[in-house]
């Protein structure tokens, strides 16, 4: 079975209650939409649970990537106490920036880590991928974090900047793609903000799926079969980080 879900940042305990509830398999494909880091307590633990399993496969996440870049150009001054200093003034701007939106959860779960499995883990994350389409069952589902902005009929996925599929909240009011066997799948958005009821369950409209029901503010983490339809949730044990 193919599996999607989204937005894990970090919800470690919901996202093996989860895998346990799909009953995941060696012969299961999971789709992970992005944002496993930041925010939540356990991002790394996640990451390196899903680096050892092969048949989950991630896509990038606005989350992820700031992780990856921030981490990256940090390099081993990340054991100084200074860490900081090492840092150009814009790269201090924008590690700031990351850190203080959820970012010291990753950062401080990284810098624990041995050095080699750091560098497992950063070479992990700019492994992810900025899309995957699947066709199963006759339709063709558009798996991205945050949407395709400005994506017009007939353009190649290969040909969206990486910033479109990371960073422009989907229009749930409007189908991307004329084919109605075709589908867009996102996170990023949580759908309490976005369903009229304000609940934390996956949301549908015609050509979309949104999957990012907030677990790591309260709501949920979900599950969908693509091949079925069945969606699975486990609610978030917490409160929001």
């Amino acid at each position: 079975m193919h599996y999607v879900l989204s937005d894990i940042h970090g919800c470690f305990e919901e996202y093996l209650e989860l895998l346990d509830k799909i009953k995941f398999g060696k012969e299961d494909i999971l789709y992970v939409l992005g944002d496993v880091c930041d925010k939540g307590p356990c991002p790394v633990r996640v990451l390196q649970d899903m680096m050892e399993r092969p048949g989950v496969l991630p896509v990038m996440g606005n989350h992820d990537l700031a992780a990856l870049r921030s981490l990256r150009r940090l390099g081993d001054a990340v054991d100084r106490e200074d860490y900081r200093q090492c840092l150009s003034k814009k790269d201090r701007l924008d590690f700031g920036y990351w850190y203080k939106d959820g970012g010291y959860t990753t950062f401080d779960e990284f810098r624990d880590l041995p050095r080699e499995e750091r560098q497992e883990v950063l070479d992990y994350l700019n492994s992810f991928s900025f899309y995957e389409k699947v066709t199963l069952e006759g339709r063709t589902y558009v798996l991205v974090h945050a949407g395709i902005r400005g994506y017009k009929e007939g353009m190649a996925l290969e040909d969206v900047s990486p910033a479109d599929f990371l960073f422009y909240r989907t229009n749930y009011d409007r189908p991307v793609f004329r084919d109605p066997a075709w589908v867009l799948v996102s996170g990023h958005t949580p759908t309490f903000l976005i369903r009229p009821d304000r609940q934390s369950l996956v949301y549908e409209t015609p050509g979309h799926i949104g999957m990012d029901c907030g677990c790591v503010y309260g709501g949920r983490l979900a599950a969908l079969c693509l091949e079925s339809g069945q969606i699975f949730y486990v609610p978030a044990r917490g409160s929001a980080r």
